[in-house]
């Protein structure tokens, strides 16, 4: 829609049709997150620009939902940063819910292919992985593979 235009996104598509209004089914590739984040910092209004990034510079170690978020990103690179993590294929909630500085275990996998993702600035840098897991992934293994993963990115970057 509109901001696919406005921020020149080229791979991206609405969620699949059995899933209507579920963001995280949305389509999109790593080019086109560094297209947002490049919108963000370049063209966005402001107001809208100071918003977003104060809410990913507010990343907390606890998602609501109970899950361990620090892997890529905040646990592979100093700060600063400002990140946005996404996960699926988890289950609803991890076996042992992640509690302040105490790392949550892991959670058994039904069927499916686990994505986990990692996205932010860092200092003035754009960084983003994108990963599919196999199928049986155990969440704590996905992290610290895309956390690895992250490291070798932002070596290979200088």
């Amino acid at each position: 829609g509109r901001m696919v235009r406005r921020a020149g996104l080229r791979e991206t598509g609405p969620p699949p049709a059995d899933k209507p209004g579920f963001w995280g089914y949305t389509a999109l590739s790593a080019e086109d997150v560094v297209r947002t984040y490049r919108y963000l910092l370049e063209k966005a209004p402001k107001g809208h620009r100071e918003f977003v990034l104060a809410q990913l510079r507010k990343s907390t170690r606890c998602g609501t939902d109970g899950f361990d978020q620090t892997f890529g990103i905040p646990r592979a690179l100093e700060r600063p940063w400002a990140v946005k993590q996404g996960w699926s294929g988890f289950g609803d909630v991890p076996a042992v819910p992640c509690r302040g500085n105490v790392r949550a275990a892991s959670a058994p996998l039904g069927i499916g292919r686990p994505v986990l993702h990692t996205t932010g600035l860092v200092g003035e840098r754009i960084v983003v992985v994108l990963t599919l897991q196999p199928a049986g992934t155990p969440f704590g293994v996905a992290s610290a593979r895309l956390t690895a993963l992250t490291k070798q990115v932002d070596r290979a970057a200088g």
